[in-house]
């Protein structure tokens, strides 16, 4: 009961990324083609384990959204410079979504920013805080010597 919720809920975003994506964004479709591959992968694994699933009745919710068309189901999502492309394709795409982005549309995505990177990391409250602490103990190991 669980997998068909998982199903119909990857239909119903399927289809919220289809609309977004009808004024076409790079950054969308790479999202679109990652939640898709990520979606497929997770299905593929599940019917490996349970090959009775492909042809269950419960896994039928739509043409387009149904473990008998694994293909039409997950297609495989290329995102081009300005359009997109899906195949229907019952094979894993095991390739980055992301390899076609530059860096800005990367770090959009991830939400990060190079040039305040350091500023925020953690590496940087790390060193802050050692070195605070340190300098408190060598301050206090001289004024006891003295």
């Amino acid at each position: 009961m669980e997998l068909i919720k998982e199903l119909d809920d990857f239909c119903e975003n399927k289809d919220a990324f289809k609309a977004k994506l009808k004024t076409y964004d790079k950054i969308k479709c790479c999202k679109y083609a990652n939640h898709v591959n990520n979606r497929k992968s997770f299905f593929h694994n599940v019917i490996s384990s349970v090959p009775s699933y492909k042809n269950n009745l419960d896994f039928h919710i739509n043409e387009k959204c149904t473990l008998k068309k694994f293909g039409a189901t997950f297609p495989n999502v290329t995102c081009k410079e300005h359009n997109m492309i899906e195949i229907e394709s019952d094979a894993l795409n095991i390739t980055n979504p992301r390899e076609q982005l530059t860096e800005l549309q990367e770090n959009q995505l991830s939400g990060t920013n190079p040039d305040d990177s350091f500023n925020n990391s953690p590496t940087k409250i790390a060193f802050t805080s050692v070195s605070t602490i340190l300098g408190a103990c060598i301050s206090g190991l001289y004024l006891y010597k003295v």
